[in-house]
């Protein structure tokens, strides 16, 4: 019950945030705006979407074969995709946990904690890339607040070691104690090395993001690509916030308000968002739901011939 009053909750948040959106935007604008748009641009964003999504598969793939597993690229892949269709329905895309679905249930407890590493050097990266914006198009209060988030961020992720012996430590043993641990053993697999790829990895993908988001917008009005590296990486936290359904309406709104400031109109600021998020959400997690329902109909052969065997 709570669930789905927690859903219907955010439908209409996404509802009331896109209608107030709408009102904003010069509908005849639009129109002009797509006709006379330079589809090579968007073309070229398609393009660095594309790109963005397999520097992600191949950052993952490093991760699933840390510990000496020999994962194939496919089954990275595979299994990411899994995870972003399952991410885009569920508040700070904590779905993604769902890419364990796709592995033994005995490996599964390392994927998650894996999961965990990769969305939070994502988040790293972006918070680090933020800085600039967050001084320049919001205040310096937030750019402060930012800078030590992204410091402290970085800062654990290379003393995930120290920060695994800490928690041995703290966390009781027992049945739940013993779980946790198991997730965080991760921590013991990430040597400095590890984390450096990692993390440059997800900086590389973040930054093909913001070009992207530059050729998206440029494809119906001019903009600079400085101010586009001030601004995107705000428009991507801002679909962390778990208030609606998929980031609809506040990753809008957010480009609307920040791209103001450039002189972008309201009808290029969402036409650009809608295709950033299409791009590199929705189309792979579109093939997402298809991995998704062979990994189902696997268990359910798996339990059934278990019932024979029985």
């Amino acid at each position: 019950m709570k669930n789905n009053l927690v859903t219907i909750l955010k439908v209409l948040v996404s509802g009331v945030l896109l209608y107030l959106i709408s009102k904003e935007i010069d509908w005849s604008q639009l129109i002009v705006s797509i006709k006379q748009g330079r589809f090579i641009y968007l073309f070229i964003g398609i393009i660095l979407g594309c790109g963005f999504n397999v520097v992600k598969f191949i950052k993952w793939h490093y991760l699933i074969r840390t510990g000496d597993h020999n994962y194939s690229f496919s089954d990275g892949v595979k299994s990411y995709m899994i995870g972003n269709c399952l991410g885009l329905i569920t508040p700070m895309r904590a779905g993604d946990l769902g890419r364990a679905l796709y592995f033994h249930a005995d490996d599964r407890p390392r994927i998650i904690g894996l999961t965990v590493m990769d969305r939070f050097t994502e988040l790293v990266a972006v918070l680090s890339l933020s800085v600039g914006g967050c001084f320049i198009l919001l205040n310096k209060g937030v750019g402060v607040i930012v800078v030590l988030l992204a410091f402290f961020g970085i800062l654990s992720l290379y003393a995930a070691g120290f920060l695994y012996g800490t928690v041995r430590r703290i966390i009781p043993d027992g049945r739940v104690g013993g779980k946790i641990i198991k997730l965080m053993d991760i921590l013991r697999l990430l040597n400095k090395n590890t984390v450096s790829i990692v993390l440059l990895l997800s900086f590389v993908a973040f930054v093909l993001c913001i070009i992207q988001f530059y050729f998206l917008i440029i494809a119906f009005e001019k903009i600079s690509l400085s101010s586009t590296f001030l601004a995107t990486p705000i428009v991507t936290l801002s679909s962390i916030l778990p208030v609606s359904i998929m980031g609809l309406g506040v990753r809008e709104g957010i480009s609307i308000v920040l791209l103001a400031q450039f002189n972008i109109s309201a009808a290029t600021a969402v036409s650009a968002a809608f295709l950033f998020f299409l791009i590199n959400n929705v189309s792979i997690s579109g093939i997402g739901i298809y991995y998704l329902s062979k990994v189902k109909i696997k268990t359910q052969t798996q339990e059934a011939n278990c019932e024979i065997k029985i």
